[in-house]
């Protein structure tokens, strides 16, 4: 028993995590008209860590509901369907993209004029949530002009 006590401190000591984990960077939610019920969310989805994970549920405090979808080509017609999760592999980036795998962001509960900050809880299959930020933006924050306010949103971990 102490040996096996022993075993699991060293493995904690090595910094060795078996925990899932993903950081969302260069968030943004495309601007919509006013009235709008629907809205879009892209970014990154990196995995820094070493075992692969998935983002499986957003949430945001602005919006009913929040769901995670594809989109694809069926012959001539493009299609948008709700999907379950999504895998991001030990060590990769998934690209959350106008017509790929993105957020849909139904419901919103204000009015969201460009520049506005939108709080989103994300949670992974392994039950842990990371807080994120998304801006609102007429275009892809790398086809924008960029400056020094322009930068990176920092995520935090919790269970």
């Amino acid at each position: 028993m102490r040996t096996l006590f022993l075993s699991a401190l060293l493995l904690a000591a090595t910094g060795t995590s078996t925990a899932c984990e993903l950081t969302l960077e260069s968030a943004w939610v495309r601007t919509a008209p006013p009235g709008a019920t629907v809205l879009a969310g892209f970014g990154k989805l990196g995995n820094p860590g070493h075992v692969d994970s998935a983002l499986v549920r957003a949430e945001s405090p602005d919006f009913g509901r929040v769901e995670l979808h594809t989109m694809s080509m069926d012959g001539d017609v493009m299609r948008m369907r709700k999907i379950d999760r999504i895998d991001v592999k030990a060590g990769e980036t998934v690209e959350l993209k106008p017509g790929g795998l993105h957020l849909m962001l139904f419901e919103p509960k204000r009015e969201l004029a460009e520049g506005a900050e939108i709080p989103l809880t994300l949670t992974l299959a392994c039950d842990t949530e990371i807080a994120a930020t998304a801006k609102v933006l007429a275009k892809a924050p790398d086809a924008a002009a960029t400056d020094d306010s322009d930068h990176d949103h920092h995520h935090h971990h919790t269970h």
